[in-house]
């Protein structure tokens, strides 16, 4: 499993000077798999029209947020 802590800290020093303009974005998604609903809640960063994952979350249900 991928400790998204390490991750994202490699992730954020390799691209922090030669990119400075970054959008932070967060999301939440479902995807159902047969009867199993898998829930997840991701940071993500945005350079150019690439986005990098950077913290994410499996949530226990969906809907989470009432926002």
């Amino acid at each position: 499993m991928i400790d998204s802590g390490l991750f994202s800290k490699a992730l954020i020093s390799s691209i922090w000077e030669p990119v400075p303009n970054m959008h932070l974005m967060l999301d939440g998604a479902n995807w159902k798999f047969e009867t199993q609903n898998i829930n997840c809640l991701v940071l993500a960063v945005r350079v150019g029209k690439i986005a990098f994952p950077l913290f994410w979350s499996m949530l226990d249900h969906q809907k989470n947020s009432h926002t």
